[in-house]
């Protein structure tokens, strides 16, 4: 995933809100520049998952505007 700005480490826990799916919980395994690899703690669902590749293949305007409409 791409944050930038961030000030985690690698094995720092992290707390993550996705692309409206409900905050989750995921430790940062590395980390190079503007990237950064997590992995969630629980398993993602089937629903989520979709739900994210939905999201994903939005045009990025379209994802940007509804998250800053909030």
């Amino acid at each position: 995933m791409r944050d930038h700005g961030m000030a985690s480490e690698a094995g720092d826990v992290l707390l993550k809100t996705p692309e409206d799916v409900s905050p989750m919980v995921a430790d940062m395994r590395w980390k190079n520049g503007d990237f950064v690899g997590i992995s969630f703690r629980q398993k993602l669902t089937r629903t989520v998952l979709r739900h994210l590749r939905d999201m994903i293949d939005e045009p990025l305007q379209v994802r940007m505007a509804r998250l800053m409409s909030r």
